[in-house]
């Protein structure tokens, strides 16, 4: 016995034999349970077609709108006021930089890497102001205290004053 089985855009039934269609609750899905292999390989086949036929449609429209579908969205969703470059879409993580004024290595590399931060975050660090208070922010013991003292005394503790 064979049934006509509507295939997706085709537009015309096909002919299965009924043996080898898998079973179908009545709410429409697979019933994964009483299906022989060979029912579940077609139908996962069948489901991977679609899957991939949807995400081509997809690009395509996005490429007729004129938008890169390669390219990922900025998501300001986590961070909302935080400023972001219109084409910044990715940040990468880094850990939390910290200068304790150990020795004069340390230092070297802190210098180093507090210029490569503000680089690549150019958006949060676009004044000398944003840089230095970037910078000072990562210190930590004595020398934080000292820097403390230093912007108190010679600025009156405004920051903005020090560039």
């Amino acid at each position: 016995m064979t049934s006509g089985v509507q295939t997706e855009g085709s537009g015309q039934g096909s002919s299965f034999d009924s043996n080898t269609q898998p079973v179908v609750t009545p709410s429409g899905q697979i019933d994964v349970d009483n299906c022989t292999d060979e029912e579940l390989d077609r139908a996962l086949a069948a489901a991977e077609a679609k899957r991939l036929r949807q995400k081509k449609r997809d690009r395509l429209t996005a490429l007729l709108r004129g938008e890169d579908p390669d390219e990922q969205p900025a998501d300001t969703s986590s961070r909302p006021g935080k400023r972001l470059r219109e084409s910044t879409w990715w940040k990468p993580s880094m850990s939390t930089l910290r200068y304790k004024a150990s020795s004069w290595a340390e230092l070297k590399v802190f210098t180093f890497e507090v210029k490569n931060r503000c680089a690549i975050d150019s958006s949060n660090t676009e004044t000398e102001v944003d840089r230095i208070r970037y910078a000072t922010s990562c210190l930590e013991g004595g020398v934080k205290r000292r820097w403390m003292a230093y912007v108190q005394t010679h600025y009156q503790g405004d920051i903005t004053n020090t560039s």
